[in-house]
Protein backbone atom coordinates (compact mmCIF):
# COMPACT_ATOMS: atom_id res chain seq x y z
CA UNK A 1 0.00 0.00 0.00
CA UNK A 2 2.34 2.73 1.04
CA UNK A 3 4.63 1.87 -2.37
CA UNK A 4 1.33 2.48 -4.51
CA UNK A 5 0.89 5.78 -2.68
CA UNK A 6 4.54 6.95 -3.22
CA UNK A 7 3.97 5.79 -7.14
CA UNK A 8 0.93 7.66 -7.18
CA UNK A 9 2.48 10.78 -5.70
CA UNK A 10 5.75 10.75 -8.21
CA UNK A 11 4.39 12.64 -10.82
CA UNK A 12 3.07 15.39 -8.89
CA UNK A 13 6.85 16.02 -7.79
CA UNK A 14 7.73 17.13 -11.39
CA UNK A 15 5.34 19.73 -11.10
CA UNK A 16 6.48 21.64 -8.39
CA UNK A 17 8.87 24.57 -9.18
CA UNK A 18 10.40 24.87 -5.80
CA UNK A 19 13.84 23.67 -5.54
CA UNK A 20 13.94 22.74 -1.78
CA UNK A 21 10.82 20.21 -3.00
CA UNK A 22 12.63 18.77 -5.41
CA UNK A 23 15.71 18.24 -3.09
CA UNK A 24 13.36 16.60 -0.57
CA UNK A 25 11.92 14.60 -3.12
CA UNK A 26 14.85 13.02 -4.24
CA UNK A 27 15.90 12.05 -0.99
CA UNK A 28 12.87 10.43 -0.17
CA UNK A 29 13.48 8.33 -3.75
CA UNK A 30 17.05 7.77 -3.24
CA UNK A 31 15.71 5.90 0.07
CA UNK A 32 12.91 4.10 -1.78
CA UNK A 33 15.24 3.05 -4.40
CA UNK A 34 17.67 1.27 -1.87
CA UNK A 35 14.58 -1.55 -1.43
CA UNK A 36 13.20 -1.19 -4.84
CA UNK A 37 15.85 -0.42 -7.11
CA UNK A 38 14.04 -1.61 -10.59
CA UNK A 39 11.19 1.21 -9.91
CA UNK A 40 11.76 2.45 -13.33
CA UNK A 41 9.25 5.84 -12.39
CA UNK A 42 11.36 6.63 -9.19
CA UNK A 43 14.54 6.13 -11.49
CA UNK A 44 13.15 8.47 -14.17
CA UNK A 45 12.06 11.18 -11.69
CA UNK A 46 15.10 11.20 -9.94
CA UNK A 47 16.71 11.93 -13.12
CA UNK A 48 14.30 14.63 -13.61
CA UNK A 49 14.87 16.30 -10.26
CA UNK A 50 18.69 15.86 -10.83
CA UNK A 51 18.91 17.63 -14.07
CA UNK A 52 16.45 20.23 -12.67
CA UNK A 53 18.79 20.82 -9.66
CA UNK A 54 22.10 20.61 -11.87
CA UNK A 55 20.33 23.08 -14.65
CA UNK A 56 20.11 25.77 -12.28
CA UNK A 57 23.95 26.26 -11.83
CA UNK A 58 24.10 26.87 -15.42
CA UNK A 59 25.83 30.16 -15.66
CA UNK A 60 26.27 30.48 -11.63
CA UNK A 61 29.43 33.03 -11.46
CA UNK A 62 32.18 31.91 -9.09
CA UNK A 63 31.32 34.10 -6.06
CA UNK A 64 27.53 32.73 -6.08
CA UNK A 65 27.82 28.85 -6.19
CA UNK A 66 24.29 28.24 -5.27
CA UNK A 67 21.18 26.85 -7.06
CA UNK A 68 18.76 30.35 -6.07
CA UNK A 69 19.71 34.33 -6.13
CA UNK A 70 18.97 33.61 -2.05
CA UNK A 71 20.42 31.73 0.51
CA UNK A 72 17.24 31.17 3.01
CA UNK A 73 16.24 27.73 4.49
CA UNK A 74 17.25 24.18 4.30
CA UNK A 75 19.52 25.28 2.35
CA UNK A 76 22.38 21.87 2.94
CA UNK A 77 19.16 19.86 1.99
CA UNK A 78 20.11 21.03 -2.17
CA UNK A 79 23.27 19.73 -2.23
CA UNK A 80 22.26 16.61 0.02
CA UNK A 81 19.90 15.53 -2.50
CA UNK A 82 22.93 16.14 -5.64
CA UNK A 83 25.15 13.85 -3.37
CA UNK A 84 22.86 11.45 -2.59
CA UNK A 85 22.01 11.49 -6.12
CA UNK A 86 25.22 11.32 -7.51
CA UNK A 87 26.85 8.80 -5.73
CA UNK A 88 23.47 6.46 -6.52
CA UNK A 89 23.78 6.63 -9.93
CA UNK A 90 27.42 6.70 -10.52
CA UNK A 91 27.46 10.54 -11.92
CA UNK A 92 30.20 11.76 -10.67
CA UNK A 93 29.54 15.05 -11.82
CA UNK A 94 26.70 15.86 -9.73
CA UNK A 95 28.38 14.17 -6.98
CA UNK A 96 30.93 16.92 -7.26
CA UNK A 97 28.38 19.71 -7.87
CA UNK A 98 26.37 18.77 -4.43
CA UNK A 99 30.22 18.80 -2.49
CA UNK A 100 30.96 22.42 -4.23
CA UNK A 101 27.82 23.43 -2.81
CA UNK A 102 28.28 22.48 0.01
CA UNK A 103 31.43 23.50 1.15
CA UNK A 104 30.28 27.15 -0.84
CA UNK A 105 27.55 27.25 1.95
CA UNK A 106 29.87 26.37 5.12
CA UNK A 107 31.65 28.99 3.90
CA UNK A 108 29.61 31.39 4.34
CA UNK A 109 27.61 30.19 7.75
CA UNK A 110 29.84 31.58 10.71
CA UNK A 111 30.35 28.57 13.24
CA UNK A 112 30.63 29.81 16.90
CA UNK A 113 30.42 27.99 20.13
CA UNK A 114 27.08 27.12 21.15
CA UNK A 115 25.79 28.65 17.95
CA UNK A 116 25.30 28.53 14.27
CA UNK A 117 25.08 32.01 12.18
CA UNK A 118 23.66 31.52 8.92
CA UNK A 119 24.25 34.74 6.51
CA UNK A 120 21.04 34.73 4.65
CA UNK A 121 21.60 37.19 1.23
CA UNK A 122 19.54 37.77 -1.69
CA UNK A 123 22.01 38.96 -4.48
CA UNK A 124 19.92 42.34 -4.62
CA UNK A 125 18.89 43.19 -1.17
CA UNK A 126 21.44 43.98 1.64
CA UNK A 127 22.91 40.58 3.03
CA UNK A 128 20.94 40.00 7.05
CA UNK A 129 22.36 37.77 9.77
CA UNK A 130 20.41 35.33 11.34
CA UNK A 131 21.56 33.69 14.67
CA UNK A 132 20.06 29.96 15.87
CA UNK A 133 20.88 28.94 18.91
CA UNK A 134 22.12 25.57 19.62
Amino acid sequence: MAGQLFALALPALTEFTSPRAWAFGLIGIHEYLRRLSGDSLANQTRETLTSRLMELFKGRQLDWRWFEEDVTYDNAKLAHALILSGRATGKQAVFERGLQALRWLTGIANLREGSVSVHWQQRILPPRWHTCQL
